[in-house]
């Protein structure tokens, strides 16, 4: 690339110019990778929303995020030492004035909140929040009639593998689209600096380890049955065997 075609921006640190591209200061040293995964995050939400929520009462993008969303999100599951200016994208869906499920994306953090069962509230809910930089993989499954309820799977994990991950976390088909499109599009980029957020390797995931820690029990025999309809079908041989040998 010739000095013609480089592009220039003042250090957010130092004042001094650098390349746009920079991941570090040459002036001051300073580490920039954070701030271009910021301002990643900030774009991608922009050009999407304007593709996916022009009319979306469910999903809002900074600066147009209703207070009492924000407010009710610190209640149900966002910490409290979150700064509204830091909050990039929230979603929030809510039935019968009950809260449903809801999501907010910070440039460094994932917070989600849904309920086990929005017929019956009082079955609790599953919320956590999520290093960014930990997730790999994120999709949602649309719910709908004979599909059940939407939900998220989170690095490969249903709400069946592990109890971390909400049952409940249905926005709308365009609003869905959304998400899966602004994570298709911001975990490559993630991945490029992912020691923006400690300035250290990744190491061991926490995600990965609470989602280990928190595996669902499948079933064994004893519980399902298995044992019953083996012994039914021995059964059902063993009288086919009797009555074809009188």
């Amino acid at each position: 690339m010739s000095d013609i075609e480089k592009k220039y921006v003042e250090c957010p640190f130092c004042g001094e110019d650098i390349l746009s591209t920079a991941i570090k200061c040459k002036h001051c040293g300073a580490d920039l990778s954070g701030q271009i995964v910021e301002d990643k995050i900030k774009e991608i939400a922009d050009r999407l929303s304007k593709e996916y929520l022009s009319d979306s009462s469910a999903i809002y993008v900074s600066p147009n995020i209703p207070d009492k969303y924000i407010k009710r999100a610190r209640e149900k599951y966002l910490t409290q030492n979150t700064k509204d200016s830091d909050i990039v994208v929230l979603g929030e869906i809510r039935a019968l004035g009950y809260f449903v499920c809801g999501f907010v994306i910070t440039p460094k953090q994932f917070f989600y909140y849904g309920v086990n069962d929005y017929t019956n509230f009082a079955a609790g809910a599953r919320k956590e929040t999520v290093p960014l930089r930990e997730i790999t993989s994120l999709d949602i499954k649309d719910g709908g009639a004979f599909k059940g309820y939407g939900h998220l799977i989170l690095n490969g994990n249903t709400p069946d593998d592990s109890k971390i991950v909400p049952k409940n976390f249905d926005f709308g088909k365009k609003e869905n689209k959304f998400l899966r499109q602004f994570f298709s599009e911001l975990l490559p980029a993630i991945s490029e600096y992912s020691q923006f957020d400690s300035g250290t390797s990744m190491g061991t995931s926490s995600l990965e380890k609470k989602i280990e820690d928190n595996k669902e029990k499948k079933p064994g025999c004893f519980k399902s049955g298995c044992l019953a309809i083996i012994g039914l079908v021995l059964l059902g041989l063993a009288i086919l065997f009797i009555v074809s040998g009188l």
